[in-house]
């Protein structure tokens, strides 16, 4: 699983999201790896959930023949579709994953984010399906999986109104609570490390936040200090923007 959290306003994107590879049987570390690579002539992304082998595949199909983000969308069903069929003849069935893809349309002068899955699926809890391989735009956000919101207001995630904090600061927080609530199934399945990126027009930049002290091999097991260190660290870099936000700039 990929713990991702995306959030798309008129000048860019912010994302966030774990590093872990973990064997399903055993819920155990496999390797680390990053979830996000950046297609920054597009002043965009591709991300995934489910199958990893899908998004190295996906990416390298994004060959020279695409000269704009909006070429990617219109053929973006047929790669992925192409991209299952190649996995699956290596699995021996279809893998199960969905492909998130974000970037800055020449047509539309914005930028878009979309999904596209290999199977259908809700997009809440009583919503409409997402069809297979059909590419559906998504609004503004993205949080997957969706932690409890005990959890989420243990972080402080859960605002006074009741919506969530989805500042940039903040964000970090989602990927850790995916964690804590993994962890009633015998150990998390997000993990290995934080990774933020931060996509502008023509400004692409991403880096790994917080490593936690998860071993290969071994069960990932949430701990009190690695929750404290990233409440921690949401927290004063919060208080920074805030603090930078109420100064007066000077003339030079």
């Amino acid at each position: 699983m990929t713990a991702i959290v995306i959030t798309m306003h008129d000048h860019g994107f912010d994302i966030c999201s774990d590093g872990a590879s973990y064997r399903p049987e055993t819920l155990e570390l496999a390797g680390l790896a990053h979830k996000v690579a950046l297609l920054p002539v597009y002043s965009g992304f591709l991300t995934y959930r489910g199958v990893a082998a899908i998004m190295p595949i996906f990416e390298a199909a994004l060959d020279d023949r695409f000269t704009s983000f909006d070429e990617i969308v219109e053929s973006a069903d047929v790669l992925t579709h192409q991209a299952a069929q190649f996995v699956s003849t290596i699995r021996g069935q279809l893998p199960d994953f969905t492909i998130y893809i974000g970037g800055w349309s020449e047509d539309r002068e914005r930028f878009e984010l979309y999904a596209i899955s290999a199977t259908d699926r809700k997009t809440n809890e009583g919503g409409e399906a997402r069809k297979a391989f059909v590419v559906t735009p998504i609004e503004w956000c993205v949080i997957a999986p969706a932690a409890p919101r005990e959890i989420l207001a243990s972080l402080g995630l859960v605002l006074d109104d009741g919506n969530f904090d989805l500042t940039p600061s903040a964000l970090p927080k989602f990927i850790h609570a995916a964690r804590l609530s993994d962890i009633e199934e015998g150990g998390a399945i997000a993990g290995g490390f934080i990774q933020e990126t931060t996509i502008r027009r023509n400004t692409s930049q991403t880096h790994v936040l917080y490593r936690y002290d998860d071993v290969q091999g071994d069960v990932m097991i949430p701990t009190p200090k690695e929750t404290a260190d990233v409440k921690r660290i949401c927290d004063e870099r919060a208080a920074a923007y805030a603090a930078l936000r109420g100064q007066k700039l000077q003339p030079a």
